[in-house]
């Protein structure tokens, strides 16, 4: 029923699209290149909707490979107790055509107070189709994590280290 209500949507917005390329240069007024600015002006109509989608799934991209490294201090190997530090709220990042946000996770040394073990984590919840109108199907939005946070995970068993510093 879902697959048939979104063909039903893309059949409407198709004529949509069709009919606003076919008035607008009308309503403008114009003389001249008029079926030309009518041929080009469809595709553009018929992206529009989903036109943040795109760039929005191309800056958060470039984002996750830019930005997602995992920190990890050179003396990680004294640690014998940590704790999750909870940051805040996921911080929401402006400049980018939909909405994402960085969630930082840290972990502490109990004994020396350092952060030894940090990275973020990037959430993108979509643009004005999916997040604003709710049609993401999946629930949770896409993340993107760091590669290698999980192995640094077991490389410094992390669990272990919360573990200890929860007992004492």
């Amino acid at each position: 029923m879902i697959g048939l209500m979104f063909l039903a949507g893309i059949v409407v917005w198709l004529v949509v699209a069709f009919r606003l390329s076919r008035r607008i240069p009308l309503w403008l007024n114009m003389t001249r290149f008029v079926k030309t600015t009518q041929f080009l002006l469809f595709p553009v109509l018929v992206v529009l909707p989903v036109a943040d989608e795109i760039i929005g799934r191309w800056q958060f991209k470039r984002l996750c490979e830019r930005e997602n490294v995992v920190h990890l201090s050179d003396d990680w190997h004294k640690v014998r107790r940590a704790r999750s530090i909870d940051s805040s709220s996921p911080e929401k990042l402006n400049w980018y055509s939909v909405r994402i946000h960085k969630q930082e996770i840290r972990y502490q040394d109990i004994d020396t107070g350092e952060i030894f073990f940090s990275f973020n984590v990037y959430h993108n919840y979509g643009g004005l189709l999916m997040d604003r109108m709710g049609l993401r199907l999946s629930g949770a939005p896409p993340s993107c994590w760091p590669d290698g946070a999980l192995e640094m995970y077991k490389k410094i068993n992390l669990d272990q280290l919360v573990r200890e510093g929860e007992r004492k």
